[in-house]
């Protein structure tokens, strides 16, 4: 009963630092402050007060240990300087604990900042490729846009292909601006992934045409070109169905060396490409208007061709492009019309090689007949129209 009469006397008189100090020790619990030494620390604060004020009350709050010499020592005052030293070696590890938490949590903040600053480059990285085609910085020996430098260039020789959507601008009239937009934006979605899928990549989009580089083989070019054609052969079915307009497009392909480097200043650098061939190529898809022809590639394509028999080609002759002294040997391949177009053609390709050979001949009268003929059996084979007209002025102005 006496230890319980000093405990409520030293309640009674010393409840402040007593409620002060269990509430420091919750508290540093429950914020993480110092944790478990400093609650430690706390304790044996209390106890030394616990021992002292019980000594000078005179009342022995530890009668239940052996009266022996160690043990008395702690009944008396001089056991303050013990809980002391001790209070002082835990709150000496509370500091090395807080300090040692402090420096996980700078390196934890340091390590996420830098997975953040690394995360936010390979994004940049990546929304760049889309911008400058990662070929384009790997002919450049470059592994990304970060290394590329103005004026670094190297010359390959490539397939330039060229589309272009025919008869764009009265096409676009009957639409609004954001019609417009969508119209081409969802027509680049189709035909995008064609040329990537046939090593090839999009060097520019250029509104109502694009511009690709194939740096492989010349049959990766001719097969994404059919592609695409085909692909928009079926998107005019649906366009059709809808009572919309057919699309048309032309597609010109060229083959030759090309200039591709980081041009512009310090403060605006552009990828580019510099080369007659790109020309060449532009020039060679205008041409499929003036044929009706859907794809004609150069004879420095068909030259380069590994397997020129997979392909339905035939010789439409020397041709003046605009911009070039020197004419140039062009070729339609129809692999990309429909299906009935493509049969009427492949019945009629020997007699259209032997009548314009004919024609290249001057040999009129004969070839005037087989281009009757063929016109008769195929009445959309516009280039079978153009060389019977060629023949029946030449026959006129005799």
């Amino acid at each position: 009963m006496k230890a319980f009469a000093v405990i409520a006397h030293i309640i009674k008189t010393h409840l402040i630092p007593v409620l002060i100090c269990i509430g420091l020790a919750i508290y540093s619990y429950t914020k993480g402050y110092i944790r478990k030494y400093f609650i430690l620390g706390q304790l044996f604060l209390l106890s030394g007060m616990l021992i002292t004020f019980s000594y000078y009350a005179g009342a022995d709050v530890i009668f239940f240990l052996p009266e022996t010499q160690f043990f008395n020592y702690f009944r008396s005052p001089n056991s303050v300087f013990a809980f002391g030293a001790v209070e002082a070696i835990v709150f000496s590890f509370a500091l090395a604990d807080k300090y040692d938490m402090m420096q996980k949590d700078i390196t934890r903040v340091k390590i996420e900042k830098e997975q953040e600053k690394s995360e936010q480059l390979r994004k940049i990285n990546i929304a760049s490729s889309k911008f400058v085609p990662s070929p384009f910085l790997n002919f450049l020996g470059k592994e990304n846009i970060l290394e590329a430098t103005l004026g670094d260039y190297v010359e390959k020789q490539v397939n330039v292909l060229f589309s272009d959507i025919r008869d764009y601008t009265s096409l676009s009239e009957n639409m609004t601006p954001e019609d417009n937009f969508k119209f081409v934006n969802a027509f680049n979605l189709r035909m995008g992934p064609i040329i990537r899928n046939n090593k090839g990549f999009i060097n520019q989009y250029l509104g109502d045409g694009i511009m690709a580089i194939f740096p492989e083989d010349t049959e990766d070019t001719l097969n994404a070109a059919i592609e695409m054609y085909k692909n928009l052969n079926e998107y005019n079915q649906r366009r059709l169905a809808k009572l919309k307009i057919p699309i048309r497009m032309g597609i010109g392909i060229h083959t030759g060396p090309l200039i591709m480097g980081i041009i512009g200043d310090e403060q605006r650098m552009d990828a580019a490409t510099i080369s007659d061939t790109v020309n060449v190529a532009s020039r060679i898809e205008g041409l499929t208007k003036h044929f009706g022809a859907s794809i004609l590639v150069s004879e420095a394509c068909v030259q380069n061709l590994k397997h020129k028999e997979k392909f339905n080609l035939r010789y439409l002759g020397l041709t003046k492009v605009k911009g070039k002294r020197e004419e140039i040997k062009i070729y339609e391949c129809f692999d990309g019309e429909t299906q009935e177009i493509i049969e009427l053609k492949r019945a009629t390709l020997k007699d259209f090689e032997v009548a314009s050979q004919l024609y290249f001949d001057k040999s009129l009268e004969q070839s005037l007949s087989i281009f009757k003929n063929i016109v008769e059996i195929n009445p959309k084979d516009f280039a079978a129209k153009i060389f019977l007209d060629k023949v029946d002025e030449s026959l006129k102005t005799k």
